[in-house]
C-alpha cells in the first residue's frame, strides 16, 4: 500500500473514531429523534477527500453505533445513515470542485437543504413503520416538530463544520498527514469562527422563539 493511501486511511480513520466519541458526549434523544454533531466531524473527511469519502464515513460510523450503542434498530438505523449521508455528500461534492471560502459556504448550505430534504421524505416513508404512528400523523408534525428539528440540527452541524474545519486540517497539515493546500482560499480561522458561531446563534434564537411561541414542540415530542 502506498504511502498516501496509508495516510488517507489514518487520517479517515481518526475522523471516524472522533465521530463515534462525539456520539457519547454530544447527543441527546428527543421522543424517537436524536440530536448529536457526529456528522460536523465526519464532514472533515468529506471535504477533505471528497463524496465518497463521506459516503464511507456516513454508513460506518452510524452501523458502529448501531452494533455497539445503538437501540432503534433496523429502521433508527436506516434513518441515521440517511442523514448522515445526505449531509456528508453534498459538503464533499460541492467543496471538491470550489475549495475556497464561497465553496465552503456554498457546501455547508447546500447539506443543509439536502438534510431536510432527504429527511423530511425518510420521516414521510419510515417513521410510521417504527414509531407505530399514522402516516397522517407525521405528517401533520412535518411543520411543528421534523421540519424544524432536521433543518436546527442540520445548520448547528453546519455551523460546527465551520468552525472546525481550517483548524483540523491545519493540524493534519503540520504532521504531514495531508498535503498542503494548492486551491484551497486563504481565508482566516477567525472568519470561519465567526460565521460558525453566527448560525449556532441564529438556531439558539430560532429555537427559543419558536419555544416561547409554542410552535415548536422538539422538547416535548414522545414516539
Amino acid at each position: 500500500m502506498k504511502t498516501k493511501e496509508i495516510r488517507r486511511l489514518t487520517v479517515l480513520s481518526m475522523i471516524c473514531a472522533f465521530g463515534f466519541i462525539a456520539i457519547f458526549f454530544f447527543r441527546f434523544n428527543v421522543g424517537f429523534l436524536t440530536f448529536d454533531f457526529k456528522d460536523a466531524i465526519l464532514a472533515i473527511g468529506s471535504l477533505i477527500y471528497g463524496p465518497i469519502a463521506g459516503l464511507i464515513c456516513g454508513v460506518l460510523v452510524p452501523v458502529l453505533e448501531s452494533v455497539t450503542v445503538g437501540d432503534t434498530g433496523p429502521y433508527g438505523l436506516i434513518m441515521d445513515i440517511l442523514s448522515s449521508v445526505s449531509f456528508l455528500v453534498p459538503c464533499g461534492l460541492v467543496y471538491k470542485y470550489k475549495r475556497s471560502f464561497s465553496g465552503a459556504i456554498m457546501a455547508a448550505v447546500s447539506s443543509v437543504i439536502s438534510v431536510v430534504i432527504v429527511m423530511t421524505l425518510a420521516n414521510i416513508v419510515i417513521t410510521p413503520l417504527y414509531t407505530g404512528a399514522s402516516r397522517s400523523d407525521v405528517v401533520g408534525m412535518i411543520p411543528t416538530l421534523l421540519f424544524p428539528f432536521n433543518l436546527s440540527k442540520a445548520l448547528m452541524n453546519a455551523g460546527v463544520v465551520l468552525l472546525i474545519y481550517k483548524p483540523i486540517t491545519q493540524v493534519l497539515r503540520k504532521t504531514k498527514l495531508i498535503p498542503m493546500a494548492k486551491h484551497e482560499g486563504k481565508v482566516s480561522n477567525s472568519i470561519f469562527l465567526g460565521i460558525g458561531a453566527l448560525i449556532a446563534f441564529v438556531i439558539g434564537a430560532i429555537i427559543i422563539i419558536y419555544g416561547l411561541e409554542g410552535n415548536f414542540d422538539l422538547f416535548s415530542a414522545k414516539g
